[in-house]
């Protein structure tokens, strides 16, 4: 038997998820080439100007719900020095051997009870929220008050500057471009393809997109910047240049959470309040447990049932483009070109890295950073003249998938 869960990320306050630039006071590893291990290189430059993601990694997702159910089974221990043996192969068999894996994205990993998680997303009550695609053409009737800067305005206190952000009144629905061909119109091949009424000028759509009915709410309206300034202070107590720092956290605003589903062996309490810490910074939520499913089929899930009749679907559905669309909803590995895929595409990248707790690292904690990929970003649009040979490369990468990556519509 298999028990979904939806899982409820509430920040108590404002909380910080780390990416590949980091503050960093040399001795920093450098990779040769992106995904291709390291050169042993040193980078000797820091880095002063940090800001957090704003969503968790999926690692990072699953190592947490992994330290919760070592609480839940009281097996947790705060040294990992007085692990006893037994301690360890009990430790095994509820939540794995090992951490995620990035060399073993191919194949499913085992993590004890833990089946697979979704891609987290926002949720405010019962409304859901995706990062919206990068083929959303609603930003062409933005109004230019949107990015004016009498919509955004700070306080400081203690070396902390909250930044605020007034919302438009005025509401954008998710209408995605439409993607035309043109023929004879280039010196490079017979046709070129287009976004209808594309203004460069105007740039991609941000914000988040509600499932349900299309509408788009800015990145302002859900998260609230936290800027920290301080001095970093050398152990002699001189300060030099480039001690000084700046911070950028986040917090939640207006009721909203972090979400995701994740699909267990076993039967959870869930009427225990649990606190779970997450993030570079240590920074505490609130997790909160509602079982929606208890099922004999793990490939059932909830996740993808969300997005079913979503607009999204809806959208793809009336085939408005001339070549078949897929939506990434999560950040997503594709180790091969991805143009020899698509015959357009809007993407963006990011680069990803992760630790690799191997087995016995539960008595001595130690951390194995793993090599930098590049990660398309959640919101990518692919066109594709070969649809079913795309989904399949996606899915080929069933690790991944296990843990809340490489997921489409």
């Amino acid at each position: 038997m298999m028990y979904e869960y939806l899982i409820k990320l509430k920040p108590l306050d404002m909380f910080f998820f780390g990416g590949e630039i980091t503050f960093s006071s040399g001795g920093e590893v450098k990779s040769d080439e992106e995904g291709k291990g390291t050169s042993g290189r040193q980078d000797k430059r820091k880095n002063y100007l940090v800001t957090s993601n704003l969503f968790p990694q999926q690692t990072s997702l699953l190592g947490m719900i992994r330290k919760q159910l070592l609480k839940n089974k009281n097996m947790f221990k705060e040294n990992p020095k007085d692990y006893t043996q037994h301690d360890i192969a009990d430790m095994k068999k509820l939540i794995g051997e090992r951490s995620f894996s990035f060399g073993g994205r191919k194949e499913k990993q085992s993590f004890g009870v833990i089946e697979n998680l979704s891609p987290v997303f926002i949720m405010k009550k019962d409304e859901m929220y995706v990062s919206v695609p990068l083929d959303d053409s609603s930003i062409l009737n933005k109004p230019s008050s949107e990015n004016n800067e009498g919509n955004h305005h700070s306080t400081m206190s203690d070396g902390v500057c909250v930044s605020h952000n007034k919302s438009n009144s005025e509401k954008r629905v998710y209408k995605p471009y439409r993607l035309i061909r043109e023929d004879g119109k280039t010196n490079f091949g017979d046709s070129i393809f287009l976004l209808e009424n594309y203004e460069p000028k105007k740039g991609l759509s941000e914000g988040l997109l509600n499932v349900a009915n299309g509408e788009i709410i800015t990145v302002g309206d859900v998260f609230q910047e936290v800027e920290k300034i301080g001095i970093r202070i050398q152990k002699k107590g001189m300060k030099q240049e480039d001690d000084y720092y700046k911070q950028t956290f986040y917090r939640l605003n207006n009721d909203y959470y972090f979400a995701f589903y994740v699909t267990l062996k076993e039967k959870l309490d869930e009427s225990s309040n649990l606190f779970a810490t997450l993030g570079g910074e240590g920074s505490t939520f609130k997790l909160e447990l509602e079982c929606v499913d208890d099922k004999s089929d793990p490939q059932v899930c909830e996740f993808p049932n969300c997005l079913r009749n979503s607009v999204l679907n809806k959208e793809k559905e009336e085939k408005k483009d001339c070549y078949d669309k897929i939506i990434l909803i999560s950040d997503t590995f594709f180790e091969e070109d991805i143009h020899n895929y698509c015959v357009f595409n809007i993407i963006m990248t990011e680069d990803f890295r992760n630790f690799n707790y191997r087995s016995g690292n539960y008595t001595y904690s130690k951390k194995n950073i793993s090599n930098k990929y590049t990660m398309i970003k959640k919101g990518s649009v692919l066109y594709t003249d070969k649809p079913e040979a795309l989904k399949s490369k996606i899915d080929e990468y069933k690790g991944l998938k296990q843990i809340g990556y490489n997921y489409y519509i």
